[in-house]
């Protein structure tokens, strides 16, 4: 499997935990510092569930960490520096 189809893989695990997770509200007013204690948070148990061989929570936590660290990026104007 390329990189690309796996990185769309991906791409979709994210998007299937932000949908499920959209009744927490927006991102965009939270505190980067506390964004990267959720961040340390998920994992954790993702580290836990990689240690117990669970794929399926595997393949949650995996995603929780990508978004978290996209809302980061996000608050802090990261993803707006690398466009220029």
């Amino acid at each position: 499997m390329t990189d690309k189809k796996k990185l769309g893989q991906y791409l979709s695990m994210m998007e299937k935990e932000l949908s499920v997770n959209s009744g927490k509200g927006k991102w965009d007013k939270l505190h980067p510092l506390y964004l990267c204690a959720e961040l340390h948070y998920h994992a954790s148990k993702l580290y836990k569930a990689c240690d117990e061989n669970d794929i399926k929570s595997i393949a949650e936590y995996a995603a929780d960490c990508g978004n978290l660290s996209m809302m980061i990026a996000d608050v802090t104007n990261s993803l707006k520096q690398e466009q220029q």
